[in-house]
């Protein structure tokens, strides 16, 4: 497994993207609608993962499933929408 936890099943993989907590509602976005446009526009099943590691409680886990470039797109928005927030806030 690599980091990030991804696994591949006949083409598709499925990879669970960390997020700090505090910034884990600004991807979901108000009623879902900053999770369903990141789906819509990466063409990958994105979701926050319920039970994250307890190891690790500053943080929440998105799991992302796809083909890889599907993956990678995901991500890619995913961590511009935490950016945006940080920008917003600094």
């Amino acid at each position: 497994m690599s980091p990030g936890g991804s696994s591949n099943m006949g083409g598709e993989q499925q990879v669970d993207y960390p997020v700090p907590a505090n910034r884990a509602g600004v991807v979901i976005g108000r009623g879902g609608e900053t999770i369903n446009q990141i789906k819509e526009k990466s063409g990958a099943f994105v979701q926050i993962n319920k039970t994250p590691p307890q190891d690790h409680p500053d943080w929440k886990y998105f799991t992302i499933r796809g083909n890889q470039n599907q993956i990678a797109h995901a991500q890619k928005l995913i961590q511009v929408h935490t950016t945006k927030y940080l920008d917003a806030v600094f």
